[in-house]
């Protein structure tokens, strides 16, 4: 949804310039260069488990002021607004996620499950998510609402299965019997 649609929204909803959507990508990943690796070294510090729910909560709060901030049309706070965003709300669960995935399914099962996991997320937020809100922003004659909602929904969910997930930091990724 934020890598995806919040670009085209910005320029065919907000009708800004293309080139505002593009550079706060770039920027954005250029601040990933330090939020990856330190999402990926709090996971390893605090547990997995810990550090999905404290981005669950912190992308929770920050969704409606950075779609505000997105949606006010100022160029300095699209971008912040979507840096924020992207960074706390994408590249920080990316990290964990790279981490996470193969220590939760353990040596037997790692490859397909992982696979699995990452491919129906993918076909659900990446794929369909941004159609649908397409679709719903259009319907609503361009109202943010939709995006607030569809990132909720999907940041909550994030969190309920961080809730449901077993802790797997420190796991033995080679013993078969590991992955509970």
């Amino acid at each position: 949804m934020i890598q995806t649609y919040l670009i085209s929204y910005i320029t065919v909803v907000l009708l800004l310039d293309r080139s505002i959507g593009v550079n706060a990508v770039i920027v954005s990943s250029l601040v990933a260069f330090i939020t990856v690796p330190l999402s990926g070294w709090l996971g390893d510090r605090f547990g997995r488990k810990r550090m999905y729910m404290v981005w669950s909560i912190v992308a929770l709060i920050v969704i409606v002021p950075t779609i505000l901030m997105i949606n006010s049309k100022d160029t300095v706070q699209v971008f912040v607004g979507y840096v924020v965003l992207h960074n706390l709300a994408v590249m920080s669960f990316a990290s964990l996620e790279n981490l996470t995935l193969p220590e939760l399914f353990g040596s037997r099962n790692r490859y397909t499950f992982t696979a699995m996991a990452r491919e129906i997320a993918a076909i659900v937020a990446t794929g369909a998510g941004p159609v649908i809100a397409a679709a719903w922003v259009s319907a609503v004659t361009g109202s943010f609402i939709p995006i607030i909602i569809m990132l909720f929904i999907f940041t909550l969910s994030a969190l309920v299965a961080s809730i449901w997930m077993p802790e797997v930091a420190g796991r033995d990724l080679t013993d078969p019997r590991d992955a509970i």
